[in-house]
């Protein structure tokens, strides 16, 4: 087996966000509304000048061969001998740190933006250590191997819904904040009463469309198809990315946000007279 080597990912959703949000927040600077496409095109420029440079550099972040584990960016080797367990942690807030534990200290290393799986860690640490990644008392762990019964594929699974969930938040809360800041603006700028209410209902659809996408999309992974409906509902659930079924609670949502928009559009009416 080949030692394994994982580099750093091309694309990040988080830097995705600060390009969304830094442009909202220039653009809104802005007066003059023919100057608005030549924000984002800078922004976008940053964005594509740190893809290259990831390209350009693509020298492994991590690597696992029959000495131990290389940590390029510490410049540190944490070898066999000298370990004593390797733990994969993982929580609901989408985190993912490789744990090494070795006679006097306890490093962490995270791997969210490595191009990786902890199938291919475990597979590796595997082979040359003759050791498998251990949990220890990660009780998030346990509770998701409870409901897959003990699933093989628990942690690849895992790090599915973690990206995933990671997917959501680093998308769509620029979708909601941008959307929402925009419709402000033109409510300030146009005489037309309702341009904030009509703009944060389709907020509201356009964020809708964006997590059924995102949702179908995500079910189409092969991991994810071999998942029972039950199975996937807990895991969201566990995940917070969804809640428990209620038929009450749907039915009380939807009064409320009935309600809701009613009040934004009364205010939306009032705001601009």
């Amino acid at each position: 087996m080949k030692k394994l080597e994982i580099k750093e990912s091309i694309t990040r959703e988080r830097e995705t966000m600060y390009t969304v949000v830094l442009t909202i927040f220039l653009s809104l600077q802005l007066k003059d509304l023919k100057l608005w496409l030549l924000i984002p095109f800078i922004v976008l420029l940053v964005l594509i000048s740190l893809v290259i440079k990831r390209l350009i550099n693509r020298n492994p972040r991590l690597i696992i061969d029959e000495i131990g584990i290389h940590d390029k960016r510490k410049q540190k080797v944490y070898k066999w001998g000298s370990i004593r367990d390797i733990e994969a942690n993982f929580n609901s807030n989408s985190s993912f740190k490789l744990i090494i534990k070795c006679k006097n200290t306890i490093e962490n290393i995270d791997l969210t933006n490595l191009n990786t799986s902890p199938k291919e860690i475990n597979e590796s640490v595997a082979f040359f250590s003759d050791k498998k990644i251990k949990t220890g008392n990660d009780k998030f762990k346990i509770e998701i191997e409870r409901i897959l019964k003990n699933d093989d594929s628990v942690v690849e699974i895992m790090m599915l819904f973690s990206k995933y969930k990671s997917h959501i938040l680093w998308i769509g809360l620029p979708i909601f904040f941008g959307n929402v800041a925009l419709s402000i603006y033109l409510q300030i700028l146009l005489t037309f009463p309702y341009v904030f209410a009509i703009g944060f209902l389709m907020t509201g659809i356009i964020l809708f469309a964006f997590l059924r996408l995102s949702e179908k999309r995500f079910k189409e992974k092969t991991e994810i198809q071999n998942l029972t409906e039950q199975e996937y509902k807990l895991i969201s659930i566990k995940y917070e990315l969804k809640l428990p079924e209620n038929k009450n609670r749907a039915i009380i949502g939807y009064i409320a946000f009935g309600v809701f928009m009613i009040g934004v559009f009364i205010i939306s009416y009032f705001a601009s007279t």
